[in-house]
């Protein structure tokens, strides 16, 4: 199942919850009507045509240098579909959680 805009839109009426973290599952399909509310409508830490990641950092981590990094909700576009990865580090698409 594609997780679109309509989707999110009645999940915020029913929860009043707006982190996204919450609706989303690692994996998730997500339509190109969601992706675009979700560039228009939220601060972004990255944006290009095939990967966007949500500016609101969602912890830190330590990567294998035992530098503490940042991770942020990420997404990205491969064969013409969207996909939510988790919270990874800025520029991945590995799941930190």
């Amino acid at each position: 199942m594609t997780k679109s805009l309509e989707m999110w839109k009645i999940y915020l009426d029913h929860t009043n919850n707006h982190n996204i973290g919450d609706y989303f599952i690692v994996g998730d399909v997500i339509s190109t009507d969601l992706i675009d509310y979700i560039r228009m409508n939220m601060s972004l830490e990255s944006d290009t045509p095939n990967y966007i990641q949500i500016k609101e950092i969602q912890g830190y981590y330590y990567d294998l240098s035992s530098a503490l990094k940042p991770v942020y909700h990420t997404f990205s576009e491969c064969d013409n579909q969207w996909r939510y990865h988790g919270i990874c580090y800025k520029w991945e698409s590995i799941n930190r959680s």
